[in-house]
């Protein structure tokens, strides 16, 4: 074997152990595109009571400032309603979050494929507190490059209805059913963060008064691969202006670091935010405007946001947004372009 084949392979095999480690990252970032019975079951007993909101983002990797390969495209839909009391109580005002992550098709084309993801999470949160009533996480992908090869075929359920975490684990790969959660506290602790974030980008974005007084060293917690790691958040004082949805959007900036004390494995990530209201009236669709007056005060769109990984990041950035009849807005699955 001469020395320039060598030196290919060499390379060939960084460029695939790279793809890996970014795809393994991209994989437990969601869950599953395609519908199954929980998930349905779930979108069935939601009352929709207004329409849909529609984000539609694409996912790329960058390496050195360079757009080297788009890897997929996500859709994030929220729907304000209404959740049923499973005891015939009184409905409890909810939000509807889907979040599906798609690498490409399913069948015949995919199996040809070294790499395929179709992810998917489903969440009920309470308003206006969002705490999670319930979550689901299907998952299901096959990453085949060189020596690596993953397969993943699951269904993970958190049921918080009752106040305590009944935890189930569908393994279709084995066929097992486990209901052990390790970290079952840090999972409820997170689902309290969830509000506690999204007010605290609200301040920042709107009080320069916030921003000045915000304290970089109070932590905030965010579950991450299998872990509740505390993040050190630092805000620019300045906007900057982020191309999407054809204009150049004002937005808020700021990144989040694994604070020095984590004990967890968090990565790195930068986030550039605007306001539901203002990205609204970027897009000029009077549906999605009046609906975005009717939202909570301090809902936020995040417009880019970089994921660090050991060599260049995963980008992922709003390419379209829109309101939606519900019934469109509880669609299952998600396919490439689309």
């Amino acid at each position: 074997m001469n020395a320039c084949h060598s030196k290919r392979l060499l390379r060939t095999g960084r460029v695939c152990a790279v793809l890996a480690v970014l795809l393994a990252a991209l994989s437990a970032a969601a869950a599953r595109s395609g519908e199954d019975e929980y998930t349905a079951a779930a979108r069935r007993r939601f009352r929709p009571e207004k329409p849909a909101v529609r984000m539609d983002y694409s996912v790329a990797y960058r390496l050195l400032g360079l757009e080297l390969k788009q890897l997929a495209n996500a859709r994030v839909t929220a729907v304000e309603g209404r959740w049923p009391d499973p005891a015939g109580g009184a409905a409890r005002p909810a939000c509807l979050v889907d979040f599906v992550l798609s690498t490409g098709e399913e069948g015949a084309e995919a199996q040809r494929g070294m790499v395929q993801i179709f992810n998917r999470i489903t969440a009920v949160l309470t308003m206006p507190d969002l705490n999670a009533v319930l979550f689901i996480k299907r998952s299901k992908q096959r990453i085949s490059l060189l020596c690596r090869r993953k397969f993943v075929d699951n269904l993970e359920i958190y049921n918080l209805e009752t106040g305590a975490l009944d935890y189930a684990c569908h393994d279709y790969l084995f066929n097992t059913v486990s209901t052990n959660l390790v970290g079952a506290d840090d999972l409820a602790r997170q689902g309290r963060e969830v509000s506690r974030f999204l007010q605290i980008l609200y301040a920042n974005y709107h009080d320069e008064q916030s921003l000045a007084a915000f304290d970089p060293e109070t932590p905030v917690y965010i579950y991450t691969e299998g872990d509740l790691v505390p993040f050190r958040l630092n805000f620019s004082r300045e906007r900057d202006a982020v191309p999407a949805l054809g204009a150049e959007i004002p937005a808020l900036y700021f990144s989040a670091r694994p604070h020095r004390n984590a004990r967890g494995r968090g990565r790195n990530f930068d986030m550039w935010a605007a306001s539901f209201l203002d990205v609204s009236l970027k897009s000029e669709q009077p549906e999605l405007i009046s609906l975005a007056r009717n939202s909570l005060p301090w809902s936020m769109v995040p417009l880019r946001t970089d994921l660090g990984l050991p060599l260049g990041a995963i980008r992922c950035f709003l390419t379209g947004i829109r309101a939606v009849p519900p019934a469109e807005g509880q669609t299952a699955g998600l396919r490439a372009g689309t």
